[in-house]
């Protein structure tokens, strides 16, 4: 790990919180989009980058270290779709609510 600089790599997970944090305060769409963004870059692509160097490095598939990365990674999915999920729903309030009536 200490090679690899793996402790200095995994703070860049962290990146979204802060934008985490700033769509809980303002819930405006251009927030929860920028934090999606950023959730993307930092834990959906960024994690499995880290997972192949240990691999890479030789690090056995059944190591523990790997194994709570892996399961981390998991989670940050089960997280993400749920963002997708929620953007989705933005997007489609919004999308009602700005489309003309039809009057019957």
């Amino acid at each position: 790990f200490r090679k690899l600089r793996m402790n200095s790599k995994a703070t860049f997970l962290e990146l979204s919180n802060p934008f985490m944090h700033l769509v809980k305060r303002t819930k405006t769409p251009e927030h929860m989009a920028l934090f999606a963004a950023v959730f993307t870059i930092a834990r959906v692509i960024w994690l499995p980058m880290l997972i192949w160097q240990l691999l890479q490095h030789g690090l056995p598939v059944t190591d523990p270290r790997l194994r709570c990365v892996s399961a981390f990674y998991l989670l940050n999915l089960f997280w993400y779709f749920k963002i997708l999920k929620i953007l989705y729903q933005g997007a489609m309030g919004a999308s009602a609510t700005t489309s003309p009536k039809k009057e019957v």
